[in-house]
């Protein structure tokens, strides 16, 4: 397995010139991408005949996505976004340019909750919606499964019904179960509180650095957790507006 294939792209597949190269968007910081390609880790920006071509705020390169990168005198711009399996986007409140796009080319969503005495089964559905809306593959997590009563257990049961799921007492004893969903090439998201979310992905992946959106796992798979994933978190009893507008 090459470099990108271990990236999510076999390259071998799409045609390129000379100056061009396949890469994969790892990080955005403003107007500025980092790129991970054959050759390692670049910056790049989009050039000004992508620019042209943009229609909307999510036309625009996002973490996750697989694009073609032109260099020219030493400087790298992306030219075209190879096509998008699919794409994770939270709809503006005006209308398309109003769009916020947080990621692109998911495998699996992993849908992370606590049975504490915070939790709230309206809460696990928005979360699994997040996921079955894109058809990523959904694993639902629920750690603390001694605190949950009866009653809620049930409702629980209702709504992840048919779904894979891994539930303890203390999910951090689940490495191994969590791991085998997660395999070389593919592409894995975490969703649900910020805290427990981070506690468990540092347990998974012993610390790992999270330094980029985009990260390659340590054993197979990639990461992607971006400042605008950590936005999603729900807080409070009510399920906000901005969750019903995610498609």
């Amino acid at each position: 397995m090459n470099s990108m294939e271990k990236y999510g792209i076999d390259s071998k597949d799409i045609n390129i010139s000379g100056n061009q190269t396949i890469g994969r968007i790892v990080a955005r910081i403003h107007d500025t991408y980092k790129a991970i390609t054959d050759t390692g880790e670049i910056n790049t920006e989009i050039s000004d005949s992508f620019k042209y071509k943009v229609k909307t705020m999510s036309d625009y390169p996002v973490v996750g996505d697989f694009v073609i990168i032109d260099t020219i005198k030493e400087f790298n711009y992306i030219s075209e976004i190879i096509n998008r399996k699919n794409q994770l986007v939270r709809k503006g409140k005006w209308d398309a340019n109003s769009d916020d796009l947080i990621a692109s080319n998911i495998d699996t969503i992993f849908v992370l909750m606590s049975l504490n005495n915070d939790f709230h089964t309206e809460k696990l559905k928005a979360y699994i919606s997040i996921s079955s809306n894109i058809n990523a593959e959904t694993i639902v997590i629920l750690n603390k499964g001694d605190l949950i009563p009866e009653k809620t257990l049930d409702e629980v049961k209702d709504v992840i019904k048919g779904m894979k799921v891994i539930i303890s007492s203390d999910i951090s004893k689940e490495k191994n179960k969590i791991k085998d969903f997660i395999h070389d090439g593919k592409t894995v998201m975490f969703l649900g509180p910020e805290h427990d979310k981070i506690k468990l992905i540092n347990k998974l992946f012993d610390n790992i650095n999270l330094e980029n959106q985009l990260t390659l796992l340590p054993g197979g798979g990639i990461l992607i957790n971006t400042p605008e994933m950590r936005e999603l978190g729900i807080e409070g009893f009510h399920i906000t507006e901005k969750f019903a507008d995610i498609r």
